[in-house]
Formats: structure tokens, sequence, C-alpha cells
């Protein structure tokens, strides 16, 4: 069932077996940052925040597309050696995230369309250029047939996710501020959908074995029915869809979660489903991960008042519930904080648990109260008497954790239960 958020069976009251519809990235890793253990050649290796706690599942490092290929077709994958070789000697693993601020060669090659990013001061090629975009699919190719140590970087054990993001925009499907997607040379919806599925059909075709996402932001153009994100997303959800093609996963690095005052309920989550749209209502298709906007301990960029009173087990929490998240980037402050320890302790072993967390109880006057660890936008609870159905329709819930069969736990009756996304 492509439209299944998890399947649930229970047999003879007390047992419970569950399955996911589709894989996922699971795990905590920590954000890396420009501080190094060492240079090379006058790079940094970006290795400081490397961890071996055992709730740290590995380390997101973020390398620039530039510092890889300086001169076309010279390729220097220094720094992604150094950090396999860490990892591996660590027991972690490694999420890739390109930073495809394109060089700038590529813009200054003869016949690039090019728009002017103000934050570097220099002219970019825009995401739909060609020669961009087969520049892209030479350097995919080449980092992917990299070997380290014998072993190419695309099957390399250490290796778990890549983000590819979008070459010539702002690392994502995302506006490259202050200008607009739709402001760039060359702009049409039919442009922008063929990059983006270019640029992942690149992704996925180099490193076919391993997860691949890219962020998603809610961006806009002139036309509101559909909106470009949604038009963008049933593209991408249409060939990347598990079956014909690997999936692609969806990320965000904007999660924050706060309290009015410390331990009090709610939690003030973000981002809100509006502006998360795009992971929001895709869960059941594929994953929503996030990095966090800030550190809890130590915010920063005026963040403060978004993780104030609060945890990163809190911003967790949130979007492990609303959007299903299974994989977080967090900053090393917050995972050096001893204070945050005990759950993220807790946190990595219910994230890594490879399938939803479910409890079936029987009641005295024989009612079964199935519960479930994450609410979904609409979810549907069926039951059956055979594991192979007829499944009876049962309730629709909006956003619940829980649902009770009453006088259902008769002794030696066996009820298996189904709790999925409707189609």
């Amino acid at each position: 069932m492509a439209a299944s958020l998890w399947l649930v069976a229970a047999g003879a009251v007390n047992t419970v077996v569950a399955s996911e519809g589709f894989a996922c990235p699971r795990g905590l890793y920590v954000l890396d940052s420009q501080g190094s253990t060492t240079n090379i050649n006058g790079v940094s290796m970006r290795d400081a925040n490397i961890r071996t706690n055992a709730f740290v599942t590995g380390y997101a490092l973020r390398a620039d597309w530039s510092t890889m290929e300086p001169v076309q077709d010279q390729f220097d994958f220094t720094l992604i050696d150094w950090n396999v070789r860490r990892l591996a000697a660590g027991g972690k693993k490694l999420s890739f995230l390109f930073i495809n601020t394109d060089p700038a060669w590529v813009a200054q090659s003869p016949g690039v369309t090019t728009w002017y990013d103000a934050s570097l001061g220099r002219n970019r090629a825009v995401p739909w250029d060609a020669l961009l975009l087969t520049r892209f699919e030479t350097f995919l190719h080449a980092l992917a047939e990299h070997t380290i140590d014998g072993v190419k970087f695309k099957d390399h054990p250490v290796l778990a996710v890549v983000n590819a993001g979008l070459p010539g925009a702002k690392l994502a499907i995302r506006d490259p501020s202050p200008m607009f997607l739709r402001d760039l040379t060359g702009y049409s919806r039919a442009n922008l959908t063929d990059a983006v599925r270019r640029s992942l059909r690149a992704a996925v075709t180099n490193f076919p074995t391993k997860f691949v996402q890219t962020g998603f932001w809610p961006v806009a153009d002139t036309q509101n029915s559909p909106t470009l994100w949604e038009e963008l997303r049933q593209s991408i959800l249409s060939e990347f869809n598990g079956v014909t093609r690997p999936r692609v996963g969806f990320w965000m690095e904007n999660l924050s979660a706060s309290r009015l005052t410390p331990e009090q309920e709610p939690v003030i989550g973000k981002p809100v489903t509006t502006f998360g749209g795009p992971l929001y209502l895709s869960q059941t298709n594929t994953w929503a991960n996030f990095q966090a906007l800030t550190s809890w301990l130590r915010p920063f960029n005026n963040y403060d008042a978004s993780v104030t009173n609060a945890t990163p087990g809190d911003g967790i929490s949130y979007a492990f519930g609303t959007y299903g998240s299974t994989y977080f980037e967090l900053y090393v402050s917050d995972i050096d904080a001893l204070a945050y320890r005990d759950e993220l302790t807790r946190w990595q072993s219910r994230l890594t648990a490879g399938a939803p967390q479910l409890q079936l109880q029987a009641t005295n006057n024989a009612d079964l109260i199935l519960r479930w660890d994450r609410a979904a936008p609409l979810t549907v609870v069926e039951s059956a008497t055979n594991c192979a159905g007829p499944f009876l329709p049962g309730a629709f819930l909006t956003n619940r954790l829980e649902w009770t069969n009453v006088a259902a736990g008769s002794a030696g009756v066996n009820i298996f239960f189904r709790v999925r996304q409707p189609e």
C-alpha cells in the first residue's frame, strides 16, 4: 500500500509486529563547523565537531563544490577522505551535505546565463543553465567514483546520506535571497522543474544505494494554483517514487522549539506546517528531515526566542510527531551539553529502533486500546480476524495517538489492526 504510513498486526491481544512503508535515514548527527583539527593545503578539514558518543549516529559534513573542483576537471577530495577515515575509525556514519555554491569558473564560461549573488559578490549560473547542470553531473560522478582506501565513495559503508541540493540556487529548492527564483533570467516552471529533476536524477544515479535528500522550501511565483512548490513536489514524488527510481527525501535547516516558561506546555515548534508544507504533505510518500535552526544551549543569529525555555528533545519531539522525522542534525554545543544527554540518548534509541513504537493494551472490560507514538495529519485504523484481511473500514482520526476498540479483546480471539494513511 503506497499510501501507508506504517502497518500494524496484533494477534492474541499481546503481540505487536510493525513495519514501515519505506526505509529512511535515522538518528542524531552532529553538524560540522569551520573548526578543524588540521588544515591541508590551506583548507580546513571541518572535523573538529566529530563526536563518538553512543547516542550519536554520525556527522553532517558540509562540503563546498568550489573547494573540491577549484578548476574545471581538477578534483580535490581531500576533505572527504579525511572525514571518512576519521568517522570509520570511530564507528560513525557520514551525512554529506553538498554546498553547491558553484565554482566561479562556471559563471565565467562562455554562454552561461548568470545572476548576481550579492552575498558572494559575484555572478553565478542560473539553476537551469545547461553548462551548470552538465558540470554538476560531471562533478557528482567524479565524487561517486572517487576511491578511499580502495572503496568507491558511492559504496563506502561510512556514507549514509547525500544531500544534493539544487546548483545555482541557495543550497536547495529555495529562493537565493535577496533574489527570487522566479526573477532569474530564463525562469519558467518547466525550466526550474527540469533543473530540479535533473540534479536529483544525477544524485540517485551516482549514489544508488544511499539515502538522497534535498532541501525544499515553499517557493512561489505569480501563479497561485497550483503553487510552484506544490507542482514541484508532485513532480519529484512522481519520478522518485521508490519503484521506478529511488525515493528522494526532503529536508529543512530551520527546526526550533520553545516554551513560554520552562516545562510549560505546549511546545511551540517550528516550522509550522504551512511553511513546512513540502515536508508535511509528503510524509507518507517520503521522509522529512531537519537540521536545527540554532543551538538550544547557545543560540546565535538572534534566534534566542525560537528556543527559549526548551531543549533539543522538544524540537525532536515536535518534528517526529508533526512531520514523522527520524533524522536530525544538531549543533555540537547541544551534543556536548550534559543537561541534554539523557533525552538525546532516549531519542537516539527511539529514532533508530526501525519502526514506530506501538502499544496494545487490553482493559478489564475487554476493550482494546491501540497506541502509537506519532501523530499523522489523518489516520485510519482498520481491523481483521486474519492478517491477510479483509480489513474492515475503521474510524478516521485527526492527529491522534490512540484508538479504542470497544469489547474486542475476548479471550482466545485474534484481532489484527492496521494503522495507515488513507489513500
